[in-house]
């Protein structure tokens, strides 16, 4: 399964290159444009089966982008991460669909666990 990584924190990139490779066929890690457009055509081009997006990379347009990527790819696991601990905004975040929400620091186990808690749950039968 294909993992996309929208971030330049490069504390985010360890722990999902170090999951097991029998959950993972591709990482993908975007780092280039923060423009929500370039970011929102890449994640279309790349279909990733679970996408983990620092709000520090997309930010103001976070939501935004989410919503769009929720339309056009309604079955793309997503888990967010983020430095704000805004009720507004996790309350926003979590009627997108988000499957798993963070605060920055994130703990580097709790990432991966995420991330191996979809795979596992959703994805189990395609392993």
């Amino acid at each position: 399964m294909r993992i996309t990584v929208l971030s330049k924190d490069n504390d985010l990139y360890e722990p999902v290159f170090e999951l097991p490779k029998k959950y993972t066929s591709s990482i993908d890690l975007y780092r280039e444009s923060q423009n929500p457009i370039d970011v929102l055509t890449h994640v279309m081009l790349v279909k990733p089966s679970i996408l983990v997006v620092d709000d520090e990379f997309t930010r103001p347009e976070s939501v935004s982008l989410m919503k769009s990527i929720r339309k056009m790819m309604p079955d793309i696991y997503m888990v967010f991460i983020t430095p704000s601990s805004s009720l507004e905004l996790g309350r926003t975040i979590s009627e997108i669909g988000i499957h798993f929400y963070m605060l920055k620091p994130v703990n580097y186990s709790m990432l991966q666990e995420s991330i191996l808690h979809i795979v596992k749950t959703r994805f189990n039968s395609r392993l």
